[in-house]
């Protein structure tokens, strides 16, 4: 018998956890608010930008629970003018094409 004294491990599971369920487990970072923003939380990502602070992460560690994607994603979809006025002009000039060929598009925009 070649295999004398070999110990045969205990049966694995037949199911195993579906990856819905390990969902809640598995969290990217503690305390990351995942809410609506506050007007403070705002001010500081403006300040932060007239400051000459340019990385989100630093900007992102003045703001509690945030992240640097999150303060960029707030900042170019609703705090920036230039970004959120619908202005065609605004779009080509920063080389944004995919907003401007949008707008042109889009009803009521001039």
């Amino acid at each position: 018998m070649p295999y004398a004294g070999l110990v045969v491990p205990p049966a694995l599971p037949t199911a195993l956890p579906s990856p819905v369920s390990l969902a809640p487990l598995q969290v990217i970072k503690p305390g990351l608010v995942k809410g609506p923003w506050k007007p403070e939380e705002d001010a500081i990502i403006l300040k932060c930008l007239a400051d000459g602070i340019t990385k989100w992460s630093e900007i992102a560690e003045r703001i509690a629970g945030r992240i640097g994607k999150q303060c960029r994603e707030r900042y170019f979809n609703h705090l920036d003018r230039e970004w959120t006025s619908g202005c065609l002009a605004c779009c080509v000039l920063s080389r944004r094409p995919t907003l401007a060929v949008l707008a042109v598009r889009a009803p009521g925009v001039e």
